[in-house]
């Protein structure tokens, strides 16, 4: 915009042309957030003192609560403390870290130690699998499942949120319309439907091995068996994990005195289990429930017994 100059022009005060430049930037924030969709911003005063724009505010931590403030020695203590449970975990990641350090601040440090120590017996124990059973779970993996479990789902989430997406801004003018409505199509026929879940109505696992030493219990013996070689499996599927998968083994009184004599008899004969199989996520293991028991030399014994076809 240019005003009317007399016959001799003078220069515009250095003021007023500053003020110039300001209400110009004001108009094109102004427009792009217009554009953007934003609320517009209002202009200032003419008058009122401009102050500084505010800083943004700072990123809010997983917790709700507010961290408090530290002084610099109690600062340098809480992270000498997360350095050393991450290290004993063996988790050098920077969001175990700060899952540590969210359970120190909302739980405490009895808690956090607790479950350190509760870790480290699963571990003494035979560790724990993951839900899908196809691999370990490490040291630090068994802590945060089991601090998770005693904290529950609800209060977990809000201890750790998960990000939320957010919405692109839209690219199209005010002016332009709406987009139209997809056509509604047809009702799927019966072939393209969606089929029930899938159902596994019998299952049957059999363990065939040397088991561990036996605990007896009051109507059971538990052992457990690990299989540390997969077959050779049909071309085509994928590779197996190559993680053992530790068993497991319940087997009743009963059925565990027609074999124990057997397998300690014969160290080179070899215990078989036909059982119902199922992964007990409590300890992260898999767990076959005996059906029936008994041994490989048992069962050469029993078929060598029986009389051959055709004989008198």
């Amino acid at each position: 915009m240019y005003r009317a100059r007399t016959a001799t022009p003078t220069a515009e005060p250095e003021d007023a042309w500053r003020e110039k430049q300001r209400q110009l930037a004001e108009a094109r924030v102004r427009l792009l957030a217009a554009k953007n969709g934003e609320a517009s911003v209002p202009p200032p005063s003419p008058t009122a003192p401009q102050s500084p724009a505010p800083s943004p505010p700072a990123p809010l931590a997983a917790s709700a609560e507010p961290a408090p403030e530290r002084s610099p020695r109690e600062a340098s203590a809480v992270s000498k403390l997360i350095s050393e449970i991450a290290a004993g975990l063996g988790e050098t990641g920077s969001a175990a870290r700060h899952g540590i350090y969210v359970l120190l601040k909302r739980q405490g440090d009895a808690f956090v130690h607790e479950h350190v120590a509760k870790a480290r017996g699963v571990e003494a124990s035979g560790g724990m699998l993951t839900l899908d059973g196809q691999r370990r779970r490490t040291l630090g993996g068994v802590f945060f499942f089991l601090a998770k479990k005693t904290v529950g789902e609800e209060a977990w989430c809000q201890m750790f949120p998960l990000p939320s997406k957010r919405r692109p801004h839209s690219t199209r003018s005010p002016s332009s319309p709406a987009p139209a409505l997809p056509t509604p199509t047809a009702p799927p026929t019966a072939s393209t439907k969606t089929t029930q879940p899938g159902e596994a109505r019998t299952v049957k696992v059999t363990l065939i091995g040397r088991p561990d030493p036996v605990e007896v219990r009051d109507t059971f013996i538990e052992t457990t068996m690990v299989n540390r070689k997969a077959p050779d499996l049909p071309k085509g599927l994928p590779a197996p994990p190559k993680e053992p998968t530790r068993w497991r083994v319940f087997i009743g009184k009963k059925t565990w005195a027609r074999v124990e004599s057997a397998l300690a008899t014969d160290p080179t004969d070899m215990l078989v289990v036909e059982a119902w199989g199922a992964f007990d996520a409590s300890v992260g293991v898999m767990t076959a429930y005996a059906m029936n028991a008994t041994t490989v030399a048992l069962q050469r014994a029993a078929k060598a017994s029986k009389p051959a076809l055709g004989a008198p």
